[in-house]
């Protein structure tokens, strides 16, 4: 009796971890997703103060697995030059500046400008 009853607590104790350590990742999953939105939130303020236009949107990609996240800039073609910059300068700025933040966070972010359908 008092191995069953020994058997039985450790079942107790064992599911009560399990449930624990199942219940922590999804709150970590959740604040990976609330911080890519925050990242492309910050990239959509910065990219409105570099370009004239409007009409500018960031899609956001994470990848749980591995937490690794994606940011790609659409703008309007005659915006585009002032995004990339002399040389590249401007949006390598940008991905240097937001793999930095990411990497402080436990991220990978790669930012990139949205490919035109005939440079594919």
């Amino acid at each position: 009796k008092k191995i069953l009853e020994y058997l039985r607590i450790m079942m107790l104790i064992h599911k009560k971890s399990w449930k624990r350590q199942r219940q922590r990742p999804q709150r970590k999953r959740q604040a990976r997703r609330n911080k890519m939105d925050n990242y492309a939130e910050l990239l959509k303020n910065i990219i409105t103060q570099l370009v004239d236009s409007e009409d500018v949107e960031i899609v956001s990609e994470f990848n749980e697995d591995d937490a690794t996240g994606q940011l790609i800039i659409k703008v309007p073609e005659s915006e585009k030059g002032r995004i990339i910059g002399k040389s590249g300068r401007t949006i390598q700025s940008l991905r240097s500046v937001f793999g930095a933040i990411g990497a402080k966070n436990g991220h990978r972010v790669f930012v990139d400008l949205e490919k035109d359908e005939e440079e594919e």
